[in-house]
């Protein structure tokens, strides 16, 4: 098996207690200890505790939908159920791709520097082309660059909205940031994640002024994660422009 830092695993385990033996009795000789996750040197990289439910066969049944660590190290892997009396129970390989993290930002033509809900800020953007004139029917690629603030427990999505002189959407690239390649699971504090984003544009744009916001939302909920001031949507400083009779 393959996964990344911060994806989801789901472990189930099935566990037959003792021939003979009492309920109580079983379900204490049986409970196992936490489940690990081992590296190559042998090191607990990662523990879970494990519970056995009994079930009508008398088999016990343990599934834990589990989240790796966002910090593993690349490499390879081995499950391990480590037991009250006797050898511990390994299996599996587990191969975990770790991304190649950046730490330091690039430059950005138009800064933000504003925290969403205290895990991540959005330092700023780049577009390309570079400029303010908007070509209808084209394409308008915008890069936004993230920093991570803390661990997230949730992989929330980036959402990109052009709206235009009324205000109407006409717009939007929404996902999991980097091409649905670097989940906020993943992210560690610290951490500089670019995010590129291509907008098509509609042959038909009317002339005006058009705006570009960004932020961050929970997919199933779909809350937005929040500014101090309460903002959902940040705004890009840019003020984007069509002209009629142009391009």
């Amino acid at each position: 098996a393959e996964a990344a830092p911060g994806d989801p695993a789901l472990v189930t385990l099935f566990w037959s207690p003792p021939e003979g033996a009492r309920a109580v009795e079983a379900q204490r000789a049986a409970s196992p200890g936490p489940l690990q996750l081992v590296d190559g040197a042998g090191e607990v990289a990662a523990s879970w505790p494990i519970t056995l439910p009994v079930l009508p066969d008398g088999l016990w049944r343990a599934q834990r939908l589990l989240r790796l660590p966002a910090d593993l190290a690349d490499g390879s892997y081995t499950w391990r159920l480590a037991l009250p009396d006797g050898p511990a129970l390994s299996w599996g390989r587990l191969t975990l791709h770790a991304p190649e993290r950046l730490w330091e930002a690039p430059p950005v033509a138009l800064p933000v520097g504003v925290t969403l809900g205290g895990r991540a800020t959005l330092l700023g953007a780049n577009l390309t082309p570079p400029g303010v004139a908007l070509q209808p029917g084209g394409v308008l690629t915008v890069t936004l660059v993230w920093r991570a603030e803390a661990e997230m427990g949730r992989s929330y999505h980036v959402f990109l909205h052009l709206r235009g002189p009324g205000g109407e959407m006409v717009a939007q690239s929404d996902g999991v940031p980097a091409g649905w390649t670097r989940p906020t699971t993943g992210w560690l504090p610290g951490e500089v994640v670019v995010d590129e984003r291509v907008l098509a544009l509609p042959a038909a744009l009317p002339a005006g002024v058009y705006t570009l916001s960004a932020g961050l939302y929970d997919p199933d909920s779909g809350q937005r994660l929040t500014a101090p001031d309460g903002t959902d949507a940040l705004p890009l400083p840019v003020r984007l422009e069509v002209v009629v009779g142009e391009g």
